[in-house]
């Protein structure tokens, strides 16, 4: 359920989306909890980037409120391992970073 409500993130208004951020947060208090919504947060990852590629693609000036802000609350030596792990973290970002540097380089060679 956390994997679908994080992806969906960009079709709720912005008051919900919002509302549902510091619901996140206020959660992450609780380790098992932290534990899951970060493997679900590390799956969701790729459709953050795409989504905000898009936004911003569509309208430079926009203020879409990602939730990829949130991602530095996993950048911590006992959750790295399991992320790799369980979500296959380091296979996501790599994926995604690849996928951005092609685009950028078929972009600019246009």
């Amino acid at each position: 359920m956390l994997y679908y409500l994080l992806v969906k993130d960009n079709v709720f208004p912005a008051a919900v989306a919002q509302q549902l951020n510091q619901w996140y947060f206020q959660l992450l208090g609780d380790s098992p909890y932290k534990r899951k919504f970060a493997v679900a947060f590390v799956t969701a990852f790729p459709t953050f980037v795409d989504v905000y590629r898009h936004e911003k693609t569509k309208d430079p000036e926009t203020e879409y409120a990602t939730p990829m802000a949130m991602s530095t609350q996993f950048l911590h030596p006992q959750l790295i391992p399991a992320l790799v792990k369980e979500a296959q973290f380091l296979d996501l970002l790599l994926d995604k970073s690849f996928s951005l540097m092609s685009d950028a380089f078929v972009a600019g060679v246009s």
